[in-house]
């Protein structure tokens, strides 16, 4: 077996820069449009069980060409050292139905590799008329499942926790790591995603609607329970993260379209939650983040994409890690993993993992066709970003400023659209 994992003790900054640069990889690389794969998302990465051939593994979603083709399957590499990976290697036999396999969720418990992810049953959407050079594609989500294995070649079938039919036939979709709370319950976060009223799809409801809950188990996965819904007037909840406080609370973070990360707390162990609302100085430019607590402390890191320039507040180009040495009440920028301005590339979707000082972020990149394929700069695939956190600074001036998250719904309960929302005296996102 191997040796428990080591902590981090967290010294602030040692040197004059405020930033941690990360040391970069690529886990892997699309062939581009010409070549077998050109999409790859929803990376994550986890240690293996101490009986398999390698330390580090990752999955991801891959497709020819476009997200939710009837292609769509996970691939996965492997690693001893996190810095070198294997040839990827499709699990295209894990599907067992027409539609494609989504968000790839591992956990590591003893010996045993667990991997959730949904699979579509029924809501595939038909190409749009003014572009029938699409694919027909299907809507995110659907069946919540896990497979199992102790290596990471051999998995065990199928199991499915929690059906598509289940609250109106929306499928569900998964994106960020299960928990396990100190008291030993699992918590599993997922939310259900309807398609939108104008994309034509089969025996799928565009109306329903936009909800998040936590599957949790009592006894370790082999019987699951819903929580209840969390729902917001204003939003959608998407891609939900969670970590457990100091006090046993628990903290779910999520992406929104207002332009603000929101948060929500459970003091049930995930049964029961507050409404959601705006974090303290967490903006969101409507892209997934991701939330862990460092091993052996209460001390949180969180990944996202920070808004991006004046002209392109949505874009996807900076993408940062946080700690926040109080639960969450405000964070340290320690490090900026991604800040390329220009706007035909998304840094997005980061996963974090941990090894004593050594903070992961699994993330993905998606490029579009203004550059040539030919050159590999542009063509998308799976990075894997590492910092040191013995090295962070954790000191006022990393902190980031507070934000007043004026809605104009406060003023305006008719108001549904995206608001605008000002960061350092810029319209960060509004409703165009």
């Amino acid at each position: 077996g191997r040796a428990a994992p080591a902590t981090c003790t967290l010294l602030g900054s040692l040197s004059n820069s405020t930033l941690l640069a990360p040391t970069k990889t690529r886990i892997f690389t699309n062939d581009g449009p010409r070549g077998d794969i050109d999409y790859s998302h929803m990376a994550m990465m986890a240690q293996m069980p101490p009986k398999a051939p390698w330390r580090w593994i990752a999955v991801w979603q891959s497709a020819h060409s476009k997200e939710g083709t009837d292609d769509q399957h996970f691939r996965c590499a492997f690693s001893q050292d996190a810095r070198g990976w294997t040839a990827s290697v499709s699990m295209s036999g894990m599907r067992e139905l027409a539609g494609p396999v989504w968000g790839p969720v591992l956990h590591t418990v003893g010996d045993v590799l667990w991997l959730f992810y949904s699979e579509s049953p029924t809501c595939k959407r038909s190409a749009p008329a003014g572009n029938p050079e699409l694919p027909n594609r299907w809507c995110p989500g659907g069946h919540i499942k896990y497979i199992k294995s102790e290596n990471g070649i051999r998995w065990t079938k199928p199991v499915t926790i929690y059906t598509q039919e289940k609250d109106g036939n929306v499928p569900k979709v998964l994106a960020n790591q299960m928990i396990i709370t100190r008291k030993g319950r699992w918590l599993l976060p997922f939310w259900q995603e309807p398609p939108s009223q104008w994309e034509p799809t089969v025996a799928c409801p565009s109306m329903a609607p936009h909800k998040a809950g936590v599957l949790y188990s009592m006894n370790q996965g082999k019987s699951w329970k819903v929580s209840d819904a969390l729902q917001d007037t204003h939003t959608y909840l998407f891609e939900g993260t969670l970590a457990q406080l100091a006090n046993d609370t628990i903290l779910q973070l999520f992406r929104t379209n207002t332009g603000a990360v929101y948060q929500s707390f459970s003091y049930d162990e995930g049964v029961r939650w507050s409404t959601p609302e705006p974090t303290s100085s967490l903006p969101n430019p409507n892209s997934k983040l991701n939330l862990i607590r460092l091993e052996g402390s209460d001390v949180l890191a969180v990944g996202y994409n920070h808004m991006g320039g004046p002209n392109m507040p949505r874009a996807r180009s900076n993408l940062f890690v946080s700690l926040s040495l109080d639960s969450g009440s405000t964070w340290h920028k320690i490090s900026e993993i991604e800040t390329d301005p220009s706007v035909f590339s998304q840094w997005h979707y980061p996963t974090l993992a941990q090894e004593g000082c050594r903070l992961f972020v699994a993330y993905s990149s998606l490029h579009k066709s203004m550059y040539s394929f030919e050159d590999p700069k542009v063509i998308g695939g799976v990075h894997l970003a590492e910092i040191d956190l013995s090295r962070a600074d954790l000191s006022e001036r990393s902190l980031l400023p507070l934000i007043d998250w004026k809605m104009p719904w406060e003023e305006n309960d008719e108001f549904m659209a995206v608001p605008k929302i000002t960061i350092d005296g810029r319209i960060a996102l509004d409703s165009r």
